[in-house]
């Protein structure tokens, strides 16, 4: 039984062998594991906003500065939408319509298909990306005070991720992933009915 068939199995609750594996990642106290069943095809980053060698600061294709603190992936220093609201209507989205994004893509899951591997792309975050552009503060207030205005925010940004999965689809991708920090260790950052 292939990987992509152990992973198909799981998430359809149809009696898996196993839980699919992915271990293929950063080492973990020194070791490697190099097993994984999953295979990552993604869209390409406009390359205008690809991290360069050495940068400790870099805007992202979002228009948000990152600053390399503790992480790689940085900390966002600068929200393009922190200002207000009223720079909403002036905020030039990433274009997820060009082709050069998802160039390549179907070659890549062929090829991870043709070893077996169950193959999956990310998507933008409903929370993580909308705090980067406003700043937390504001994502905090905005649930309170600018509903609507947060509400279009996330249409746009459900919109492109609409758009990537139908790439996805096209590509063969067989699924998506996000991921967002909706708590603490003990709590939610906000209520499930507030957001």
């Amino acid at each position: 039984m292939t990987s992509r068939e152990i992973v198909r199995r799981c998430i359809e609750f149809d009696a898996p062998p196993r839980i699919g594996l992915h271990f293929a990642t950063d080492p973990l106290d020194g070791r490697i594991w190099d097993h994984t069943d999953f295979a990552f095809v993604c869209y390409s980053v406009d390359p205008r906003f690809s991290r360069k060698a050495g940068e400790s600061e870099w805007y992202t294709e979002w228009g948000v500065k990152r600053r390399a603190i503790t992480t790689p992936i940085g900390e966002a220093v600068e929200h393009p939408l922190g200002g207000g609201w009223d720079s909403f209507e002036r905020y030039v989205f990433p274009d997820f319509d060009h082709p050069s994004r998802y160039a390549g893509m179907k070659e890549q899951a062929d090829r991870a298909h043709a070893a077996g591997k169950y193959v999956y792309g990310s998507i933008p975050s409903l929370m993580l990306l909308p705090i980067d552009l406003r700043g937390m503060q504001n994502w905090f207030l905005d649930h309170a005070l600018e509903q609507e205005n947060l509400g279009l925010l996330l249409d746009r940004i459900v919109s492109i991720r609409e758009r990537i999965i139908d790439e996805y689809a096209n590509a063969g991708i067989d699924g998506a992933i996000t991921w967002d920090d909706m708590g603490t260790n003990d709590r939610v950052l906000v209520s499930p009915d507030t957001f």
